[in-house]
């Protein structure tokens, strides 16, 4: 994008005189200094900060291998992402944050270097793991979840990689590992859809809903799938036209 934005500049200035590309400079300065602040740009460099520091090295610990935290990093449980405030061998106090790197709880998290052979015994390998522990009141469950460089859009969420994912572009809903199933979710126009083809998921948008149709393009890079796909509410049930395809979740997504 740079090199095209480059390559159109040098052309329009091959043809300007100097007075007009004296007028250009000062234009871009007006915009510049107009948009530098802007809250849209403003999130933006927080999110790209973020990315940047939500990546780190990972070191051998007796025969695992466990993340090697450092203050500042950024990690996510897929519950939350966190911000690495203090550590110390085998502890570590993390802070919640939302997605642009603002705090959103007062109190800290602790976690620990948890060794899972207490609660499974056949595990012996990669046995030791940064962890977080939550409990599951729906399924009177404790929840012990391993630690990951990362972050997520919202809870059990998309992992956001770059500034310009896509997954920042439509709604997504949670997809949660331990009672996924148990999530259904009404349609959205703009709405992330994952579809079930010869048993690869394929993630779709929804372009056109209405009462009983809606229409999905593609949006996963794949030549060998349909770009379009025809939907029609049948009995309270969405059913593609093409027999082959199956809608999976609305607003779910392709597990990165």
């Amino acid at each position: 994008m740079i090199e095209l934005c480059d390559d159109i500049m040098n052309e329009i200035l091959s043809h300007c005189d100097s007075k007009t590309t004296a007028s250009l400079l000062s234009t871009n300065k007006y915009l510049y200094n107009r948009f530098k602040n802007h809250k849209t740009i403003v999130l933006r460099q927080r999110l790209a900060k973020n990315i940047k520091n939500a990546h780190g090295e990972t070191k051998k610990y007796y025969n695992s291998t466990i993340l090697k935290l450092k203050v500042n990093q950024l990690v996510t449980d897929n519950i939350n992402n966190y911000r690495v405030v203090f550590v110390k061998n085998k502890i570590a106090f993390l802070e919640i944050i939302d997605l642009f790197g603002q705090s959103i709880d007062d109190e800290l998290v602790c976690t620990n270097v948890c060794n899972i052979k207490q609660f499974d015994s056949k595990k012996t390998v990669d046995n030791l793991y940064w962890a977080t522990y939550h409990y599951d009141v729906d399924r009177d469950l404790p929840l012990i979840i391993k630690l990951k460089y990362g972050l997520i859009k919202h809870k059990f969420g998309p992992y956001i990689k770059h500034v310009d994912s896509h997954y920042l572009m439509f709604k997504t809903c949670e997809q949660n590992p331990f009672d996924m199933f148990d999530y259904c979710y009404e349609p959205e126009l703009n709405m992330l859809v994952t579809v079930n083809y010869k048993w690869q998921i394929y993630e779709y948008i929804i372009q056109l809903l209405k009462d009983d149709y809606m229409l999905l393009k593609r949006i996963s890079d794949c030549q060998f799938i349909d770009d379009i796909l025809h939907v029609h509410k049948i009995k309270e049930e969405w059913i593609i036209e093409k027999k082959k395809y199956k809608i999976i979740f609305f607003g779910g997504f392709c597990l990165n």
